[in-house]
């Protein structure tokens, strides 16, 4: 089997024979398309560790451990949701209900789960 080349690969979705994965040699988030094992770029995430993706409608939620939730388009558009680095409140992989609309964000070590609510546009 071969390999295919994503530097410091973190956090994964798979959908639409599409593999959704946080490079965080270079903060991109990419696709790889399964048929063509081609790799292609989302977007860029900035700083910081990328740990959890979940699919959101068209779009991505992305996590950065550092302490932020990201609204990523498909077009390559970022949006941040949530930022909770000033409080060293640091994001773990997340879970979205997408049928509740709400974000269930574990932290790393400090013990805690923090509930949001996010509805997302239309």
């Amino acid at each position: 089997m071969d390999s295919i080349l994503i530097s410091y690969p973190n956090g994964i979705l798979y959908y639409d024979n599409k593999l959704i994965v946080g490079a965080n040699g270079d903060n991109f988030l990419r696709y790889v398309d399964i048929k063509t094992r081609a790799v292609h770029n989302i977007a860029f995430l900035g700083e910081g560790a990328i740990d959890g993706i979940k699919k959101c409608g068209d779009d991505y939620l992305v996590s950065l451990c550092s302490g932020s939730l990201s609204l990523v388009k498909q077009n390559g558009e970022v949006t941040e949701l949530l930022n909770t680095k000033d409080q060293k409140i640091f994001c773990a992989d997340f879970e979205y209900i997408e049928d509740e609309k709400v974000v269930i964000v574990p932290t790393l070590w400090n013990n805690k789960l923090y509930g949001y609510r996010y509805e997302p546009e239309l």
